[in-house]
């Protein structure tokens, strides 16, 4: 214990605040923190005098819910800009000339983004209300792209217009590096990837197994935003990388779980049974768009792995693409030599998903990793029981099994989880 005249001074109370028992008992361990680092020498009593005050009040800063609610209402405001923008010209379509038609889309993208940069950026006024305005003239330039097309009478298939809608929206992203823009350029990613995979097969082989070719395009574009959350984190956008990632992985793992009941892509078959060689080759034609989604992500999780290190937070989401990558190789190869063992792998590479998911989030202190581990494995369980349960069996028979399947389950995944989240947490700093 510190002397006396050494003792450092009472918690911290902000003026005006509440004082529950939680936080009582918070700044209570924050201030003994600081006096063991002042027992051992690490701090100078006039030191821990200021740092205790100051320690509390950045770790126990009331959440700024009038910011949240600034940021909900700022978005639904340009959702409805964007929305009227486009209803206008629609309603107006007969009446306003090409030129007028033009002037007003793009005028009114050119005052959307001068004022949110000017509101979010050149005087940093309200960034909410600019986010809001830049991210309303990201989705009203996919009308633009539409009308430029209608227009000039362009011909051409709908997802290139996608992919200039997503490709412009990009440097938005980068420069600004705002969560609220990257939930609209990720989705318009995957959209587009799924769109050029669906023309692909039909290009290729008509309309009946072009959901072979999107699956795995997603899978493999799912892989590329793992690779891109990688880069994200060289490049400190981390905030990014925390939502990108994520979801990412939620995508792989759903992706995943399609394939993992059996014959999910036959039931899109329409074509008669074609031979094993006839197979081999229509398959590998299909996953051309995904093997290039997934040549994307591997480059750049190599590239952000190589810059990063090979350990630590940074390459997480390489291992990651690298897992993404292993799955597609191995379900693209079978579904095209075996496609009656394709559900079978699925299923365990969803295990060793699972059991890799939390192993890294125990050692690496991360609990949405283990949470997201926990909701996949009995989010498995429960449909394989529904795949497996006998046809005609009794519905009462059905129910039972499935409501003592969803407790056994349920007991099961709750205690491990607590045992493993406390583990987690015993890994924090």
């Amino acid at each position: 214990m510190l002397p006396r005249d050494r003792a450092l001074p009472a918690p911290f109370v902000p003026q005006g605040a509440r004082d529950p028992e939680g936080a009582s008992m918070q700044r209570a361990a924050i201030d003994e923190a600081v006096a063991q680092l002042a027992r051992e020498g690490l701090l100078e009593r006039e030191q821990a005098a200021r740092v205790a005050p100051r320690l509390a009040e950045l770790l126990m800063a009331p959440r700024d819910t009038a910011r949240l609610a600034v940021r909900i209402v700022a978005a639904l405001g340009g959702l409805l800009l964007a929305a009227s923008l486009l209803s206008f010209i629609a309603w107006h379509w007969d009446e306003l000339s090409s030129a007028a038609q033009l002037g007003v889309v793009f005028g009114a993208l050119a005052v959307l983004h001068a004022g949110g940069f000017w509101l979010a950026v050149a005087t940093d006024r309200a960034p909410a209300v600019g986010g809001a305005l830049t991210a309303a003239a990201m989705l009203g330039l996919g009308g633009a792209i539409a009308l430029v097309a209608q227009v000039y009478h362009l011909e051409s298939r709908w997802h290139h217009g996608l992919l200039a809608w997503w490709l412009l929206n990009v440097p938005f992203v980068l420069l600004a590096r705002r969560r609220l823009f990257l939930l609209i350029v990720a989705p318009l990613f995957m959209v587009w990837l799924g769109c050029f995979a669906d023309a692909w097969g039909e290009f290729f082989h008509g309309r009946y197994d072009e959901a072979t070719a999107i699956t795995f395009a997603l899978l493999g574009g799912a892989t590329a935003l793992l690779g891109a959350s990688a880069l994200l984190r060289v490049v400190r956008a981390a905030p990014l990388a925390d939502l990108l990632a994520p979801l990412a992985r939620l995508a792989c793992f759903g992706l995943l779980f399609l394939l993992a009941f059996h014959d999910f892509l036959s039931l899109f078959f329409w074509g008669a049974t074609p031979s094993d060689a006839e197979r081999f080759a229509r398959v590998s034609e299909l996953l051309v768009p995904g093997l290039a989604a997934l040549a994307a992500g591997g480059a750049l999780a190599g590239f952000a792995a190589w810059r990063g290190g090979a350990s630590g937070v940074r390459s997480r989401e390489a291992l990651d693409a690298a897992f993404g990558a292993l799955a597609f190789l191995l379900l693209g190869t079978l579904h095209a030599a075996s496609p009656g063992s394709l559900h079978v792998a699925a299923n365990l590479l969803i295990a060793v998903g699972v059991v890799g998911s939390i192993v890294r989030g125990v050692r690496h202190g991360a609990e949405a990793d283990v949470n997201l581990a926990v909701a996949v494995f009995v989010a498995t369980v429960l449909a394989r029981y529904f795949e497996w349960t006998p046809k005609g069996l009794d519905l009462s028979i059905t129910f039972l099994g499935a409501g003592a399947t969803l407790l056994l389950v349920g007991y099961v995944a709750e205690r491990a989880r607590r045992r493993l989240i406390a583990r987690v947490r015993e890994q924090k700093p």
